[in-house]
């Protein structure tokens, strides 16, 4: 069996996606507060790109997490690790 590592909406029919998986939702609907008091961030532009790499994390590993938090605790190990 195939696992799909990124959401990717059904291209085979328009009125009937797939639904998108609940961590991928979550994520795509935090707002910039929720961005600003997680990282301490106050700049929107910079809020925005955290915001951006969260949402592609969350696609590309989207059966691993419960939830936005858990997503987001190894999100922000893997950017530890990076730096």
């Amino acid at each position: 069996m195939k696992t799909r590592t990124h959401y990717q909406p059904n291209p085979y029919n328009q009125y009937l996606p797939d639904p998108m998986p609940n961590i991928c939702h979550e994520s795509r609907m935090l707002s910039s507060g929720t961005y600003g008091a997680l990282t301490g961030i106050q700049n929107y532009a910079a809020l925005d790109k955290i915001q951006i790499d969260f949402v592609l994390f969350c696609d590309a590993h989207y059966p691993q997490f419960d939830h936005w938090q858990a997503a987001w605790v190894a999100y922000k190990s893997a950017q530890s690790g990076n730096h």
